[in-house]
């Protein structure tokens, strides 16, 4: 549900951003890479803080177990996870969208492509952060 949730916002802020334009540069101001900085933390972030707001509602409902003599540390509050994860999925995959995209888009992307790209990007950086966090909040 997550990458799906991530996929159709993603398309949605891509047509919103980049709809008129015949080709976006891979790299440099205004470029696909650019704007994978911020999607990339906020997409982590998010499929982090949700799905671990929703286990620790549910926790305190009853609905899911507690567990006795569980640690109560920074890395347990939800807010300071999203963003350490958002900071760390930001940190690697940037880096490896600035080396591959010059390579597989030397003359810049057409709409439909960036189009796809951030949904599947979205859809798939959602799904794992929301699977580890889900594994973190559950565990």
């Amino acid at each position: 549900m997550s990458g799906l949730c991530n996929a159709i916002l993603n398309l949605a802020a891509a047509f919103v951003l980049f709809h008129g334009r015949g080709r976006v540069p891979a790299t440099g101001s205004g470029s696909l890479l650019m704007d994978s900085i911020g999607e990339t933390f906020l997409v982590t972030g998010l499929s982090v803080l949700v799905p671990s707001l929703i286990a620790r509602h549910r926790r305190r409902a009853g609905i899911l177990p507690t567990y006795v003599g569980r640690q109560t540390t920074a890395t347990g509050n939800p807010y300071v996870r999203a963003i350490v994860m958002g900071l760390l999925f930001t940190c690697l995959l940037v880096p490896c969208n600035a080396f591959i995209f010059p390579r597989i888009f030397p003359d810049g992307v057409s709409l439909s492509n960036v189009l796809l790209f951030k949904t599947v990007y979205g859809a798939v950086i959602g799904s794992i952060a929301t699977l580890l966090a889900l594994y973190r909040a559950l565990g």
